[in-house]
């Protein structure tokens, strides 16, 4: 055992693949992981709706945000929520235009116009965001899985409750949250 722990030690020492402060903030690393985990469980569970890859991808980044960088400034309240917001509405909007305006038929003969319109989204996306300071890259995420599919009432409020359950759960825990990185 006394051998397996020394080659473990040196070799720790000089790959410098692990942070040198993982050691020594444990106790951080070990409870903010569990509490991402637990985050995105509870997101899952409690909306069902968000089986779309986008959308959980989405929410999964803005998770791992908070929990491995919280001071982060895409981390705050406010990009965190104004973020998805804005992501939402501006999906909710492209998808009514792809999926349900008079111009739906065009998208589905010429394939790559939704390519073309869901490429403008995320221009003015980026644009939105940094003109009202919510700069939240995961959001652009939500963006695409909310665009990409017919809009639902359902998928809005699904969504609307994680941003929240998010929220609430980087409040609940912000005094007990430390930089990893």
């Amino acid at each position: 055992m006394a051998k397996i722990l020394q080659y473990f030690t040196t070799w720790y020492r000089e790959t410098k693949v692990i942070d040198k402060r993982f050691l020594k903030f444990l106790k951080y690393y070990l409870t903010q992981a569990s509490l991402a985990a637990v985050a995105m469980l509870l997101v899952l569970i409690l909306v069902d709706s968000l089986a779309d890859a986008a959308l959980a991808a989405g929410l999964g980044a803005s998770v791992a945000i908070i929990f491995i960088h919280p001071s982060n400034p895409t981390g705050r309240y406010r990009s965190l929520i104004g973020g998805h917001f804005i992501g939402i509405a501006l999906g909710a909007l492209f998808s009514v235009l792809i999926f349900s305006s008079p111009m739906s038929e065009n998208f589905a003969t010429i394939p790559w116009l939704s390519d073309i319109c869901l490429g403008l989204s995320v221009g003015l996306m980026i644009l939105i965001m940094a003109i009202t300071n919510t700069e939240h890259p995961p959001a652009v995420g939500i963006l695409l899985g909310v665009a990409l599919q017919p809009w639902q009432w359902t998928t809005f409020v699904a969504l609307v409750i994680a941003v929240f359950i998010l929220a609430m759960i980087r409040w609940t825990f912000r005094s007990w949250l430390r930089d990893l990185v």
